[in-house]
């Protein structure tokens, strides 16, 4: 649901979570991709409930909507935690990763 968060059913029902709010939305290329890898990563680290992996999921995408492109934002799970945990959206890394995918070794694929 983009700005609006995500909705979902589990065993345990239909649920609604709303968005992150995240201090400026950079791009959302990936982030669907980003949402429904970071829900597979939840369950693997189990997380009991759909609503419990969508939550991890959506604090994921929103890491990733704060960077440029479909790589740059990809979180580790210890700057998730930490988010989902403090409310604290560390991107100290974004520039470092912009970095790397700008170089010309990286886009000519060597």
């Amino acid at each position: 649901l983009g700005a609006e968060g995500c909705a979902g059913v589990g065993p345990q029902g239909e649920f609604k979570l709303p968005a992150f709010p995240i201090p400026h939305v950079v791009d959302t290329t990936g982030a669907g991709d980003t949402f429904h890898g970071a829900y597979i990563s939840a369950m693997d680290r189990g997380l009991q409930t759909a609503e419990e992996c969508a939550r991890w999921a959506s604090a994921t995408s929103a890491f990733k909507c704060s960077a440029i492109g479909g790589r740059a934002g990809q979180p580790t799970a210890d700057l998730v935690e930490r988010f989902l945990r403090t409310g604290e959206m560390d991107l100290s890394f974004v520039e470092e990763r912009i970095r790397y995918y700008s170089r010309p070794h990286y886009l000519m694929g060597e």
